[in-house]
This record gives C-alpha cells, sequence and structure tokens, in this order.
C-alpha cells in the first residue's frame, strides 16, 4: 500500500463487509468479512444436529411413550423438527432475514419443496428399514445424513440465496 497501513478507523471489521481493505498482518488484526462458508457450514450443521435431536426424540417419544404408529410419529417429528430448522438456518445459518415477507415467502416454498425430497426420503428409509428389522431409530439417523448431504447445497444456492 502506498504510504502506509489505513488508518484503523478505514480497517471494515464488520460481519456484514465484503470489501475489507488489505490489513498488514504487522496489525495483528483480521477483517471480519461475510459469513464465510465455514462459518455457513458448522452453523447448518449445528442446526441440523439440534434439528435431529428434536426429531429423532420426539419420535421415540411419540412412538414409545404415545404409542402411535411409526409412519405418524415420524411424521409429527419431521414436521415439528422442520419449522425449527427452517427458523434457524434462514436466520442465523445463511442470515437470510432481510428481503421482508415476500422473500420470506419465497424462501419458504423452496424450502419446502427440499423438505418435500426430504420427507419423501426420511418415510422410505425409515418405514423401509423398520420392515426389513432396522431399529426404526437407527434407521431415521441414516435418512438424517442422507438428507444432509444435498440439503446444504441447496439451501444455499437456492433456498436462501
Amino acid at each position: 500500500m502506498l504510504g502506509g497501513p489505513a488508518p484503523p478507523d478505514a480497517w471494515i471489521l464488520s460481519p456484514v463487509t465484503t470489501n475489507a481493505p488489505d490489513i498488514p498482518r504487522s496489525a495483528g488484526l483480521t477483517p471480519v468479512t461475510d459469513t464465510s462458508r465455514r462459518t455457513r457450514v458448522v452453523r447448518f450443521l449445528l442446526v441440523g444436529g439440534s434439528s435431529a435431536a428434536i426429531d429423532v426424540g420426539l419420535l421415540v417419544a411419540l412412538r414409545e411413550l404415545a404409542g402411535l404408529p411409526i409412519p405418524v410419529a415420524t411424521t409429527i417429528a419431521f414436521w415439528t423438527a422442520l419449522l425449527y430448522n427452517f427458523a434457524l438456518n434462514r436466520a442465523w445459518s445463511f442470515g437470510a432475514v432481510g428481503g421482508g415477507t415476500r422473500m420470506a415467502g419465497t424462501a419458504l416454498a423452496r424450502y419446502l419443496a427440499v423438505v418435500a425430497l426430504n420427507y419423501g426420503v426420511t418415510l422410505l428409509i425409515v418405514t423401509g428399514g423398520a420392515a426389513m428389522g432396522v431399529p426404526y431409530a437407527i434407521a431415521k439417523v441414516v435418512a438424517i445424513g442422507v438428507g444432509t448431504l444435498y440439503t446444504y447445497v441447496a439451501y444455499e444456492r437456492w433456498v436462501f440465496a
């Protein structure tokens, strides 16, 4: 840089900054830019993990404590975790809280399209696995793993873009 480093007040350290200036390593500071992909992935996995805990925990409770049939318990648990997952991924993982109700409606419609696919895959794996003698909770964990593989990309590039 000509004339030395930029003055400290020109260093942009906001999480919403996209064009942070070069900061010399000797300054000991690193500018914070838009949420990095790594941060989004970690947040996505944390939200997903807590959603999975809600989903599996509720599934087991509804099946074991309430005695509901596996397809009914799976459905209730899945849709409960879904609402939690949408709200946290939209606001925290992908930071798509702007844009008002119309943008939220578009994101929700896209999210529901991905969810419809996830729901079909989940129901198939859990009920199919149970029919083959796989414990339903294990089949549910497998379904979550399978869904995670394609969901992140769909969220990042389409749902919350």
